[in-house]
């Protein structure tokens, strides 16, 4: 499946090609990219399906619960194809008092608090630079609320994070500069992440993030999204309540998920 979703966007819909800027872009028919941006974006619905079937198993049907489940799609022309994506729901935002974002809310903002999603970029070509489509597995927050809950959870279970943390080649980004975080590019990013949280952020928006490819095998890509799925829900529940239970269910079920080697670097 994901052999076959690069193999349609890096061959047969082809790269963006722009001029040495990277601004301007070359025009392209547009019946045969809304034929392929089609099949793009009913890979990625699917493959965000089978993960999430498989963590219903692990974790149970909980996990997503106080959540919705949507996918936006990029205009032609931009490097953005879809990012299917769980964020908390219309409930979510009215118990916390906050205002609803887009697209519930055409007028509201960006930010939706906590979002797990599975994105796909488009190859972009120039003269002067090359790259290749992307397609990631991230955790993002961006909202006071869910990164007071993901910190407090992160301070009080440290050694718990660590050990699901530890199991996954995540790279930690963050939406400004932090001159202690970039210190430690060259360790992994979990010490980059106690640093971090570490920090005052006003901008309230951290990633983590998890770059699959070609040959990535779903087993990994599932073990990834297990614990990061995990996260998600424990960090909501926190936001949500106040309390810690269901993060400390679903630690408890990730036990079993199979360690790999984590990545270092550190990235803005």
């Amino acid at each position: 499946m994901i052999k076959d979703l690069f193999k349609i966007v890096e061959h047969e819909l082809g790269p963006i090609r722009t001029d040495v800027s990277g601004e301007d872009v070359e025009p392209e028919p547009g019946d045969r990219y809304q034929a392929w941006s089609g099949k793009v974006e009913t890979f990625g619905v699917n493959l965000m399906a089978r993960l999430a079937r498989e963590s219903f198993g692990i974790l149970e049907e909980t996990l997503f619960q106080h959540s919705t489940l949507e996918t936006i799609t990029g205009p032609m022309g931009t490097r953005a194809m879809f990012n299917v994506r769980y964020r908390p729901d219309r409930d979510y935002f009215r118990t916390l008092r906050k205002p609803l974002p887009k697209p519930m809310n055409p007028n509201g903002c960006d930010a939706v608090g906590i979002e797990l999603g599975l994105a796909m970029l488009r190859g972009i070509e120039s003269p002067a630079f090359v790259h290749r489509p992307a397609l990631t597995l991230t955790l993002e927050i961006w909202g006071k609320e869910e990164r007071d809950a993901f910190r407090t959870l992160y301070a009080g279970f440290r050694p718990e994070f660590h050990a699901c943390l530890e199991k996954c080649p995540l790279k930690l980004w963050t939406a400004r500069v932090f001159q202690r975080v970039d210190a430690l590019q060259n360790y992994r990013y979990t010490r980059q992440l106690d640093r971090y949280l570490q920090e005052e952020d006003g901008e309230h928006c951290f990633r983590l993030e998890f770059h699959i490819r070609p040959n990535t095998a779903f087993r990994r890509v599932a073990n990834v999204f297990h614990v990061l799925a995990g996260l998600y829900a424990g960090t909501l529940g926190k936001a949500l309540t106040g309390g810690d239970e269901v993060f400390e269910a679903v630690q408890a079920k990730l036990t079993g998920i199979g360690q790999s080697t984590p990545v270092q670097g550190h990235y803005h």
